[in-house]
């Protein structure tokens, strides 16, 4: 939520490896690489730069903490298999062996977390919180831009 808060869409929180916001798997950086997911803008570039606040700096950083204590072979030798795809995983977990390329948010049901699964995620904490029910992911992101905007002095209700 701290990524739409930063400006992310869904689909471009959705799309994030662990390499997009960390070198190391470690250290979260300042100024992520975003993958392009704008299907109505195919010729941006396929990647662009994005700062992201301190507070979603912190989060990332114990959400890589979280991927790292799932499995010993973060702090061991890794026992891998290759799977049917030739692709070389964790023989413990299944995970795929560089943890750079693995995807950030990740689900039960597959190695990536869906856009749908993220808004309906999101739309669980929006009940718990008692907020609005008009409220979605991606009115962070509208939050975001509105502000953004508003701060550089671009603000729509002049003439």
């Amino acid at each position: 939520f701290a990524l739409g808060h930063s400006g992310l869409s869904a689909a471009e929180v959705g799309a994030l490896d662990v390499n997009h916001v960390s070198i190391d798997g470690v250290q979260v950086r300042s100024i992520i690489v975003v993958p392009n997911r704008d299907g109505r803008r195919p010729h941006l570039a396929p990647t662009r730069r994005h700062p992201i606040s301190d507070d979603a700096r912190w989060l990332l950083g114990c959400w890589l903490d979280v991927r790292r204590s799932r499995c010993e072979h973060h702090r061991r030798l890794m026992r891998t298999t290759m799977d049917d795809r030739g692709v070389v995983r964790c023989a413990a977990c299944g995970e795929i062996h560089d943890l750079l390329k693995t995807p950030l948010f990740d689900s039960r049901e597959s190695e990536r977390m869906s856009v749908s699964a993220i808004r309906h995620e999101f739309q669980r904490a929006r009940e718990q919180l008692g907020l609005d029910p008009a409220y979605h992911f991606d009115t962070l992101r509208e939050t975001y831009l509105h502000a953004h905007l508003w701060a550089n002095g671009a603000r729509g209700d002049q003439k």
